[in-house]
C-alpha cells in the first residue's frame, strides 16, 4: 500500500511539473554558437604547430562538437515533454521556411553552421543550406572586430594592452623561464623570446592550448598543460579589457556595449514573432568567441565561461507564450560540448549562467529559471546595451582619437591633399557621416574633407600683396585673380536662364510692335 501511494505521488508531482511546464507554448528559438574547435592561428611555424591541418581552419572533433550540439537541441524541442507538448521541429528534413542561418565569412564558422545543421536535420539527402553572410569586414552584427574602436585596441593601442595584461602575466609567471619553456614545447621559443612581449606570447600559448585539447594532442606538451589555468587568466583580463560594459564610462555610454549589434537582432526577431510577421521558428547563427564574450559583458555576466567561451559554446533565446494570459516571455540558456575526446563531445547547460532582467522601477534581477517577460528583458538589453547616440561605435574617447591622428579642418576644392595616418584612413572609410567638422564633407575617393561652407572658406585678401622686390606696383595685375569655379550643372543653369530672359525679351519688343502697327491703322485720318 505504502508502495502505491509512493508511486501516486511521484505520477502526481511529475503530472504538476509537466503541466507548469507547458503552461508555457515554445513559440520561436534563437541560438547562436561559436565554431567548433580549430587549430591554433600562430602568426610563425605554421606548418610545425598546426600540423596538417591549415593554422585556423575547423577540426574533425569541431565538426562533431556541432553536429552533437544540434541533435541535443533537435531532441530538445522534439521530445522533451517539459519544453514541448507536441514536436516543433517533426520533419528531418531541412526547411528553409523553418530555419533561417547566417555565419561570419569565415570558413570554420561556415563550416560549423552546416554542422549543427546536419545534426539539427539529420535526414543529410535533403541538406543544401542556405547560410546567409557578408563580407568579414563590413559584418557589424556578428564580427564587429573591425570598428574602429577594436581595430585601434589591436593596432594601435599594444602599449595599452600590454600595461593591463603584464601584471596578469607576471602574477601567474613571476619567473619569465617558464613561458620560454612552454614555448620551445609548441615551437614558440622565437616568438617568446622578447621579455617586453610576454602578454603577447601568453596570448598565443593559450590559444595553441586550447586547440591542442580537443584532438588529444595537450598531454604530449606537460608544461603547457600545466599551466593552461594560468594562460587563461591573462586571456580572461584581456578580454574583461575590451568587452566589460561599465554604464558610468563615457565611452561605454556613448558607444553602448560591445555585444548590442546581436542583442538588438535578438530583440528584433522577437517583436517580429510576436507580431506574427516572422514564419521562422529558428533563427541560427554562426560566429566567434569573441561574439559570445561581447554578448555575456552586456548581459552582465563575467563567468569564466562568458569571457572565455570554449568551442562551440552555444546561447539559446527560447520565446514563450503563456497559455493563460497571452504574455509572452523569454527563457536564456547557455552551455557547450566537452571539450576533450573522450567526453565524446557531448552537449551539457553550463551551470553557472544566470540571465538577468530588469523591472519596471529599474531594478536588476536574477531571473528565475532563466527566464523573464519579453518586457523585462527587453528592457534590461536596452539598458545595457544600446547607444545613446547614433555614432555608436563610431565614437571614440580622447585617447583614441588622438591614435587616429586625422587632421582638423579640412581643405578647399583644389589645394592640395593633407597627409593622412593610417588610423585616420581607417577611420574615415568606416565613419564616413562623422568624419568631418561642421561646413566639410568627406570625399569619398580620396578620403579629404572638403569645404562645402562658406564658414570654413578662406577670406579674401584686401590688402596689395607685394611684388618679390617688396614694391606693391603692378602686384595688382601681377596677382592672379581667384577664379570661381561652376558645376557642370551650374553653366547649364546660367546658359537655360540667359537663354529664357532673351526669349522673354524678345517677345516683349515684338508685341510693342505689333501693337504700335495696330494703333496706328486705327487712327482717323484728319489726325493724321
Amino acid at each position: 500500500m505504502q508502495l502505491v501511494l509512493v508511486l501516486l505521488l511521484l505520477l502526481l508531482c511529475m503530472s504538476e511539473f509537466v503541466t507548469a511546464a507547458l503552461d508555457m507554448k515554445l513559440v520561436m528559438v534563437q541560438l547562436l554558437h561559436r565554431h567548433g574547435a580549430r587549430t591554433a592561428e600562430p602568426s610563425y611555424n605554421k606548418t610545425q604547430i598546426c600540423d596538417s591541418t591549415p593554422c585556423g581552419y575547423l577540426t574533425w572533433p569541431g565538426i562533431e562538437m556541432l553536429g552533437k550540439t544540434g541533435a541535443f537541441l533537435r531532441s530538445r524541442y522534439n521530445t522533451d515533454a517539459s519544453v514541448v507538448s507536441e514536436p516543433m521541429f517533426p520533419s528531418e528534413d531541412y526547411d528553409l521556411d523553418v530555419a533561417y542561418s547566417r555565419s561570419t565569412d569565415v570558413p570554420r564558422t561556415l563550416q560549423s553552421a552546416e554542422s549543427f545543421l546536419r545534426g539539427f536535420f539529420p535526414n543529410l539527402t535533403s541538406l543544401y543550406p542556405a547560410i546567409h553572410t557578408v563580407p568579414e569586414e563590413d559584418d557589424y552584427l556578428l564580427y564587429t572586430n573591425y570598428v574602429p574602436q577594436f581595430q585601434f585596441y589591436w593596432s594601435l593601442d599594444m602599449a595599452g594592452v600590454r600595461a593591463v595584461c603584464n601584471p596578469v602575466v607576471d602574477w601567474n609567471f613571476p619567473d619569465f623561464h617558464t613561458l620560454t619553456a612552454m614555448a620551445q614545447e609548441v615551437h614558440s621559443e622565437g616568438y617568446c623570446s622578447n621579455f617586453t612581449r610576454r602578454t603577447d606570447c601568453a596570448f598565443v600559448l593559450f590559444d595553441i592550448a586550447v586547440a591542442k585539447k580537443p584532438i588529444g594532442e595537450l598531454d604530449n606538451y606537460p608544461l603547457l598543460k600545466a599551466n593552461l589555468n594560468g594562460l587563461s587568466q591573462v586571456a580572461r583580463e584581456h578580454f574583461a579589457r575590451q568587452y566589460v560594459y561599465n554604464r558610468s564610462d563615457i565611452r561605454c555610454f556613448q558607444q553602448g556595449s560591445s555585444g548590442q549589434p546581436i542583442l538588438q537582432e535578438f530583440v528584433k526577431n522577437i517583436g517580429e514573432a510576436m507580431a506574427g510577421s516572422s514564419r521562422y521558428k529558428l533563427y541560427h547563427y554562426s560566429a566567434h568567441d569573441t561574439t559570445l564574450s561581447r554578448i555575456a559583458c552586456s548581459l552582465q555576466d563575467t563567468a569564466d565561461d562568458g569571457l572565455l567561451p570554449p568551442f562551440a559554446q552555444t546561447l539559446v533565446l527560447e520565446l514563450m507564450q503563456n497559455l493563460s494570459d497571452s504574455s509572452y516571455h523569454v527563457r536564456v540558456l547557455r552551455g557547450h560540448p566537452a571539450q576533450n575526446p573522450a567526453s565524446g563531445f557531448e552537449f551539457a547547460w553550463e551551470p553557472d549562467w544566470q540571465l538577468k532582467c530588469m523591472d519596471a522601477s529599474g531594478q536588476l534581477y536574477n531571473a528565475s529559471s532563466n527566464r523573464c517577460s519579453v518586457t523585462d528583458f527587453t528592457r534590461f538589453v536596452q539598458w545595457s546595451a544600446a547607444p545613446v547616440t547614433s555614432m555608436g561605435y563610431c565614437y571614440l574617447d580622447e585617447k583614441y582619437r588622438q591614435l587616429r591622428n586625422c587632421p582638423e579642418g579640412g581643405i578647399e576644392a583644389g589645394e592640395a591633399w593633407q597627409t593622412l595616418s593610417s588610423g585616420c584612413k581607417y577611420y574615415r572609410k568606416r565613419c564616413p557621416s562623422y568624419s568631418c567638422d561642421a561646413g566639410y564633407m568627406l570625399n569619398s575617393v580620396s578620403l579629404q574633407c572638403v569645404c562645402v561652407a562658406l564658414s570654413c572658406r578662406s577670406t579674401f585678401r584686401t590688402a596689395v600683396p607685394e611684388l618679390p622686390d617688396g614694391s606693391t606696383d603692378g602686384a595688382a595685375n601681377a596677382a592672379p585673380a581667384k577664379t570661381t569655379e561652376l558645376s557642370a550643372g551650374g553653366t547649364a543653369a546660367i546658359g537655360m536662364g540667359t537663354f529664357c530672359i532673351g526669349v522673354l525679351l524678345g517677345a516683349v519688343v515684338t508685341a510693342a510692335v505689333l501693337l504700335s502697327k495696330k494703333h496706328r491703322k486705327s487712327t482717323p485720318p484728319s489726325e493724321v
